[in-house]
C-alpha cells in the first residue's frame, strides 16, 4: 500500500524542508499550468469549430484525412471510442499547431485566427503554451533506454543530428519499451523537454516505410526546401492511419464470428 504524503512530512527530494515548504508548491504550481494549457486548447478549438466550421472540416478532410479513400475514410469513421478519442487529440492538435484554412480570398493559419484581435481572451501563459505547439513540427522517434518509474529516452529518427532527450514520465515508463517507435511534437518547457500530447505509435515496418519517405522527400527536394512546406508532419499522419487502418481492420477479423 502506498502512503500519502503529508503537507508537514519531510520533503521526499532530500532537501530537509517540509513538502508544504518545498515540492507541494512547485507540484501545485505545475498542476495549475496543466490545467490551463488543457483549457487554452480546448477554447482555441471551440472557437474555430464556431467560428469557422466549414473552414475547419475542409482542412480536416483534405489535409489531415486526404490521403484516405472512401473506404479507409469510412473505416475511420467507425473506429472504436478508445481510437476516436486518439484521433480527436492528434486531429486538435494539429488544428492549432499547422492547419491552414481556406478562405475565398485568402489562407491562414489556424493559430493566427486564435491569436489575432478576434480571437479568444486567453492568460499569456495559455497563448505561450499554443505559439510552443507550432515551435516544432511532428518528428518520428525511438525509444532507446527506460528507467522504470521515472521516464525514458527518445532519439529522433528525422533529425539525426539532435541530442538524444530525456523525458520525466514515471506513467509512462511503465508502458515504454526499447525499440517502440512513434511520431510526436517535442515542447520545451522550462529547462526540460516535453510531449505535447498527440501521439502516433507505429509498428516497426510502418515506420521504417515512414522514415524513409521522409528521408527521400527531403533528398529530392520535395520537402524541407526553403520554398515548401516540410512534410514530415503530413508523412507521419499518413503512415499512422493506414497502420491504425490496418490494425483495426485485422482486429475486426478475428473478433468476427466463424460462420457454420
Amino acid at each position: 500500500m502506498t502512503t500519502r504524503l503529508g503537507r508537514n512530512d519531510q520533503c521526499p527530494c532530500g532537501s530537509g524542508l517540509k513538502y508544504k515548504k518545498c515540492c507541494y508548491e512547485k507540484e501545485r504550481t505545475a498542476q495549475s499550468r496543466e490545467r490551463d494549457e488543457r483549457v487554452a486548447v480546448e477554447i482555441a478549438l471551440a472557437f474555430l469549430r464556431d467560428n469557422f466550421p466549414d473552414e475547419v472540416d475542409d482542412a480536416i478532410d483534405l489535409d489531415f484525412l486526404g490521403c484516405l479513400d472512401d473506404d479507409e475514410f469510412d473505416s475511420v469513421a467507425g473506429w472504436p471510442d478508445d481510437l476516436q478519442a486518439e484521433l480527436e487529440i492528434n486531429m486538435g492538435e494539429w488544428l492549432l499547431a499547422d492547419a491552414v484554412l481556406r478562405f475565398e480570398e485568402e489562407s491562414i493559419p489556424a493559430l493566427d485566427l486564435v491569436l489575432g484581435p478576434d480571437g479568444p481572451l486567453l492568460p499569456e501563459h495559455s497563448r505561450e503554451w499554443l505559439l510552443s505547439l507550432g515551435d516544432r513540427g511532428l518528428s518520428l522517434f525511438e525509444v532507446r533506454n527506460v528507467q522504470a518509474g521515472e521516464g525514458f529516452e527518445i532519439g529522433d529518427l528525422v533529425n539525426t543530428d539532435d541530442t538524444p532527450v530525456r523525458l520525466l514520465d514515471p506513467a509512462g515508463s511503465e508502458t515504454a519499451r526499447p525499440g517502440d517507435v512513434f511520431g510526436a511534437r517535442l515542447v520545451r518547457k522550462g529547462e526540460v523537454w516535453i510531449l505535447s500530447g498527440a501521439f502516433y505509435p507505429m509498428t516497426r515496418d510502418e515506420a521504417d516505410d515512414c522514415l524513409e519517405e521522409i528521408v527521400t522527400g527531403r533528398e529530392t527536394g520535395k520537402s524541407g526546401a526553403e520554398d515548401s512546406p516540410d512534410l514530415t508532419g503530413p508523412i507521419i499522419i499518413d503512415h499512422w492511419l493506414r497502420n491504425m487502418i490496418r490494425e483495426q481492420s485485422a482486429s475486426e477479423t478475428v473478433e468476427a464470428p466463424t460462420k457454420r
